[in-house]
C-alpha cells in the first residue's frame, strides 16, 4: 500500500493533469493514506475534473484525507466549490478545516470582500484545540494499527 500512497502523492509534485482520472479513483481506495494523497496530488494538480470527487472526500471517515480534500478545493478555488459545499446538507460546514474553506471561498468571491457563511461561535468555541486533539488522536490510533501484539508496557 505505501507505494500507492507515495505514487499518488508524486504524481502531485509531478503536476500532470494526465493522472487526474487515475487519482479520483484513487479516493476511493481502502487504504486512507492512498486516498489523502490522491487529494493532495489533485490539489497541487489543481483541475477542476476534481471537483464532485474531492467535494464527497470531504465526508470520508478519515480526518486527513477530509482536511487534504478541503485544501485540494482551496488550491482549485471557484465559486462552482462554494456553492456545492454550503448547499450540500450531508458536509458539516462547522469542521474546522470545511468552515475555513468555505470562508477562504466566500471571501474570495464576495464583493463586499466580507464572508457570508454564518459564524455560530458556540458551534466553532473550541474547534481548533478540538481538531488538533482529533488529529492527534487519528494518529496516533493509526500508528499503533501497525502493531499487532503492541503492549502498551513497552513504552512505558
Amino acid at each position: 500500500m505505501k507505494w500507492k500512497a507515495a505514487s499518488a502523492f508524486a504524481l502531485g509534485k509531478i503536476g500532470n493533469s494526465q493522472a487526474v482520472d487515475a487519482l479520483i479513483s484513487a479516493l476511493n481506495h481502502s487504504n486512507s493514506d492512498v486516498r489523502g494523497y490522491a487529494a493532495f496530488a489533485l490539489g497541487k494538480i489543481g483541475n477542476s475534473q476534481a471537483v464532485d470527487a474531492l467535494i464527497s472526500a470531504l465526508n470520508d471517515l478519515d480526518s486527513h484525507v477530509r482536511s487534504y480534500a478541503a485544501q485540494a478545493l482551496g488550491k482549485i478555488g471557484n465559486q462552482e466549490i462554494l456553492a456545492k459545499v454550503i448547499q450540500n446538507p450531508e458536509i458539516d460546514i462547522y469542521e474546522p478545516d470545511i468552515f475555513s474553506l468555505a470562508r477562504m471561498l466566500a471571501v474570495r468571491f464576495s464583493k463586499q470582500k466580507l464572508p457570508f457563511i454564518p459564524v455560530y461561535p458556540e458551534t466553532i468555541k473550541y474547534s481548533p484545540i478540538t481538531a488538533y486533539s482529533n488529529r492527534l488522536f487519528t494518529f496516533i490510533q493509526h500508528t499503533l494499527s501497525n502493531y499487532s501484539s503492541f503492549d502498551i508496557r513497552e513504552i512505558l
